[in-house]
């Protein structure tokens, strides 16, 4: 199963290995994490890595 992410610097991304977040549930991939600061750009919580 292909996962997909809505990144909000780069649309709709495949990715093997990301970031989800554990309270909303936002999954977005590793670069818009880290220019996100490791924070969700849905509700500023703390991202987990995925693989």
């Amino acid at each position: 199963m292909n996962r997909k992410s809505l990144c909000p610097f780069g649309g709709e991304r495949d990715f093997k290995e990301g970031y989800e977040c554990p309270y909303c549930g936002n999954h977005v991939c590793e670069s818009c994490a880290k220019s996100w600061g490791g924070l969700c750009p849905n509700c500023y919580s703390a991202l987990c890595r995925i693989s």
